[in-house]
């Protein structure tokens, strides 16, 4: 993966020069705060929240929006199509125009309630419906989310930066502890789609904030 002038914060973990620092609470309410004067007197600001699978986005986005307050939180996850088999650069396992279409398109129009189908990993399809009364602050968290197609939609860029094997044990070790031996996948698919976006997209270099989750 292309690297960045970095300084290392641990064996683990490279740290672009001048990135803000980020490993405690008072680092996300320093955050929320940045955030908020960020976005002023805006009736809508829309975060996105990337990373590597496993990198602890999901616990980012989660901690996020109990700092900022006045928040809806968007994950993903909810947009897989096949239970995320697709080999893609572009993490093209998403329904990216569903996102578009159901989410972010309709909130940028100024739309203050809308409603998004949810997939349903068991029974691979679409599920219940998720109705959501918009918010301030809309807050988007997955994978694959820093790229030119979506970029446009967003008002701040967040990337949890976390090396990528760590990311991946990381991301395996969850998936057993719910459950599910998800290791195939990890291995011939997610972590290539996750190698194959970073070289393709730089999404670090669109990022406003990058937080080193060690």
């Amino acid at each position: 993966m292309a690297a960045l002038d970095s300084v290392a914060v641990s064996d683990r973990v490279q740290i672009p020069i001048g990135t803000p620092m980020f490993n405690n609470a008072a680092s996300i309410e320093k955050l929320s705060q940045t955030i908020k004067e960020k976005a002023g007197n805006k009736k809508l600001f829309v975060i996105a929240i990337s990373g590597f699978g496993g990198a602890g986005k999901s616990t980012v986005a989660l901690e996020l929006a109990k700092a900022i307050g006045n928040s809806n939180l968007v994950e993903l996850d909810d947009f897989i199509l096949n239970r995320l088999s697709k080999r893609s650069a572009d993490w093209d396992g998403f329904d990216w125009g569903r996102l578009i279409s159901q989410v972010l398109e309709p909130i940028r129009n100024g739309e203050k309630n809308i409603e998004y189908d949810i997939y349903d990993w068991g029974n691979n399809k679409l599920g219940r419906k998720n109705k959501i009364k918009v918010s301030k602050y809309v807050i988007l968290e997955g994978v694959g989310l820093i790229q030119e197609k979506l970029n446009k939609f967003f008002d701040y860029k967040i990337w949890v930066n976390v090396q990528p094997e760590i990311a991946k044990e990381r991301g395996r070790k969850r998936d057993k502890g719910m459950g599910a031996d998800h290791d195939t996948f990890w291995d011939d698919k997610w972590s290539l789609n996750d190698k194959d976006y970073f070289e393709k997209h730089n999404p670090m270099s669109y990022a406003d904030y990058i937080i080193p989750n060690i």
